[in-house]
């Protein structure tokens, strides 16, 4: 589909035609004296040399050919030779009635490129302020048409003075997450434990924990940052036979230390070294054979894996998201929200307060056991 000016431009060609000159004088354009017209032709102008007329002569000519044109409200030849030009009300809406009916609104592309916009670009360590909306405005206007065309259109924001904004957070990182760096593989460790762990699926919606311990080189100075202490792995298991001291994160990464894999041969060996030399342990020699042995035992641990695994693809667990007032034999007192039966748990709110801390106060949500839970193990010699 042609443009207003592309179909204005075949009008006053044939209207130069009509009057005996080159139709390739009569291109239009918008006009510069919006108080006067809406578009210009010039033409006249320059075929005043060529014929050798005037050109107000020229324009007033190819004016008497065009009057009449439904195309024009009003065209009118000005010194010293333009042609000012208002279109008219029935030509605007035949040009939008044919732009409705056309694909993409009569938009013609042609061969497409790949385009990057960039724009925007705020400095993010100054304020932002009202200004920085004029060239995003512009810029994804500018995208927006570009990929209306047919282009692989990128668009980018580049952020300027970026690296004090990035040394802030780093330094808070290091401050909010001690020793971060010899867990995210930056330092150069010896990896002890690595598992994956998955909470409890009453409690949490499809949370992973993951549980590490790394050795780090006996020569490497390590810094004992504010509220850390060294422990030895003995005291801190001395540490698990008091309640409310260890929690409950900590005793799940010392659970996944293996305590060790030997023979029975070995096991005897050291028991007869104990006796000789008269160390009595207060735990029985089964318990140690159970924990220490690698063959002391009724199932392998391939097949232990298996049957759990076959336990999990059972008993397949659905979770569909509902609302809150949607739940059924759940209540919400306007304090907490509780199951009737007062089982399972309650989430309540509250306000947390403290000083050594880089927030020192905040609001949360928090579950609240309602029963008390017991897990166990049956033990058998």
């Amino acid at each position: 589909m042609k443009t207003i000016i592309e179909q204005l431009s075949d009008i006053v060609s044939k209207g130069f035609s009509d009057a005996g000159y080159d139709s390739s004088y009569g291109k239009v354009g918008i006009s510069n004296r919006p108080d006067l017209c809406e578009f210009q032709c010039n033409g006249a102008m320059a075929l005043a040399k060529e014929y050798h007329k005037a050109p107000i002569a020229i324009a007033q000519e190819v004016c008497d050919k065009l009057a009449g044109n439904s195309s024009f409200s009003q065209i009118e030849a000005v010194p010293p030779g333009f042609l000012n030009i208002k279109v008219s009300d029935d030509f605007l809406v035949s040009f939008l009635n044919e732009m409705e009916r056309s694909d993409k609104f009569g938009l013609e592309c042609g061969s497409t490129r790949k385009i990057i916009v960039d724009y925007g670009g705020p400095n993010v360590a100054k304020p932002l302020h009202v200004g920085h909306l004029r060239a995003a405005i512009i810029g994804e206007s500018v995208k927006r048409i570009c990929r209306y065309f047919g282009n692989d259109v990128i668009g980018d924001v580049h952020l300027g003075d970026w690296g004090l904004q990035m040394g802030l957070i780093i330094t808070e990182l290091r401050y909010r997450k001690p020793y971060l760096e010899y867990f995210n593989g930056e330092k150069d460790v010896t990896v002890l434990v690595d598992q994956l762990q998955s909470e409890q699926g009453a409690r949490f919606l499809h949370k992973r924990n993951r549980n590490i311990i790394v050795e780090v080189d006996e020569h490497e100075e390590l810094e004992v940052k504010p509220n850390f202490l060294w422990v030895s792995l003995g005291q801190i298991k001395e540490l698990l036979r008091y309640p409310n001291v260890v929690n409950m994160d900590s005793r799940t990464v010392i659970s996944c230390i293996k305590f060790g894999s030997y023979s029975e041969h070995s096991l005897k060996l050291m028991d007869r070294v104990k006796r000789m030399a008269g160390v009595h342990s207060s735990k029985p020699d089964s318990f140690l054979y159970s924990v220490l042995s690698a063959d002391n035992h009724l199932h392998e641990l391939q097949d232990i894996i298996q049957w759990i695994t076959a336990l999990k693809f059972k008993y397949e667990l659905g979770v569909t998201p509902i609302g809150i007032s949607n739940m059924q034999h759940w209540v919400y007192d306007g304090n907490i929200i509780h199951h009737e039966a007062n089982k399972y748990f309650d989430v309540i709110g509250v306000r947390v307060e403290i000083g050594n801390r880089e927030v020192v106060s905040w609001d949360q949500p928090m579950v609240r056991s309602a029963q008390e839970g017991l897990m166990g193990f049956v033990v058998k010699k």
